[in-house]
């Protein structure tokens, strides 16, 4: 099937969507032709089976011209696309549904977040099929819905052992009250001061708003009222294209996030053999019941983080080694880029 895709951004090197450039060179692997619409357009590779159009949200601010820029390229190009593929944007799936309809092309949406709103009702409700990672990422019952995993390029993400550093935690992605940043900070402080003196900790990732901001500096403030300021840096947004450096120097990667919010961050550290932390039940659902055991801590319990915390820390090397290649397994069976491709073409 030749598509066409609405995406947001499309920019190897964002830091929140940057992973969606790799997800179309995937799928440009399998022709015959993709068209990508985008509000706003970065750095990507050029492929000979892909074209790239922008909207342009900065040169047209007003969002009803931007609708009917895209509705007119939906008429313009109805001879060069089978179906509409919408990545996480109901309310451009509702955009777009009148078009399809009327051209009979097949809506296909991907949403993977465990929040709704009365847009992603609507497009439910227009669309032909709604693909997710898991279905904990999905906030409602649909016979629609069809799971494809994560899509995490396994041939990227790779683990480099000479670089990874002993008692390195790693919190990576957007820095919001959802990431529960303070359930980390409590528990590397409950450490006994002996355990704590291995570690060094960074918290990288940048803000959306500024509730955000006012939570980044809540909890700045929070490391030096727990006396672990010293121990943590704060490095801000980074692209995803760089994001690989920091999970491969990684020992221990910590996820926080409630178990409807399935991070793709969690998933791409564990392809690069990092050890994770996470009260995360849909991960837990793809673990033994020893990986759960080591890995899962309950959610928001910073004591159960800090004991978890202390017993990977003192896992002999040999031991740790096991463990990072069994997690990486985990991601190459059931979350890989090729896989999640070639499930979405069967599915289309």
């Amino acid at each position: 099937m030749r598509l066409l895709i609405f995406v947001n951004k499309f920019d190897k090197n964002d830091d929140l969507l940057g992973f969606f450039v790799g997800w179309v060179n995937e799928l440009a692997k399998h022709p015959p032709s993709i068209i990508v619409i985008t509000q706003s357009v970065g750095e990507y590779d050029r492929l000979a089976n892909l074209k790239v159009i922008s909207i342009d949200k900065a040169k047209n601010p007003s969002p009803f011209w931007r609708v009917v820029k895209f509705k007119w390229l939906l008429w313009r190009l109805r001879l060069d696309y089978d179906g509409i593929f919408v990545i996480m944007a109901p309310a451009w799936a509702i955009v777009a549904s009148g078009a399809a309809k009327l051209l009979g092309k097949k809506l296909y949406l991907w949403y993977a977040v465990w929040r709704g709103n009365w847009k992603l009702k609507l497009a439910e409700k227009l669309v032909d099929k709604i693909f997710c990672s898991v279905e904990e990422a999905f906030p409602f019952k649909t016979s629609k819905l069809v799971l494809l995993g994560q899509g995490i390029d396994t041939d990227y993400l790779v683990p480099d052992s000479p670089i990874r550093e002993t008692g390195f935690v790693l919190f990576l992605g957007r820095i919001s009250p959802v990431k529960k940043i303070e359930v980390l900070l409590e528990a590397l402080a409950k450490l006994p001061e002996a355990e704590r003196a291995k570690i060094k900790a960074e918290i990288v990732g940048g803000t959306a708003s500024p509730s955000d901001d006012s939570y980044l500096n809540d909890m700045k403030g929070l490391a030096q009222e727990l006396k672990i300021s010293n121990q943590i840096s704060w490095l801000g947004r980074v692209g995803h294209e760089s994001v690989k450096q920091y999970y491969q120097r990684t020992d221990i990667f910590v996820n926080l996030t409630p178990t409807g919010s399935f991070d793709k961050t969690m998933l791409e550290s564990m392809a690069c053999g990092d050890l994770v932390l996470a009260s995360n039940q849909a991960l837990a659902r793809f673990l033994s019941p020893e990986l759960r055991e080591l890995l899962i801590f309950r959610q928001d319990d910073a004591n159960d983080l800090s004991s978890k915390l202390k017993n990977l820390l003192n896992l002999n090397p040999s031991r740790k080694d096991s463990l990072r290649n069994e997690l990486r397994e985990i991601i190459i069976k059931n979350h890989s880029q090729k896989q999640w491709a070639t499930n979405l073409i069967k599915n289309l």
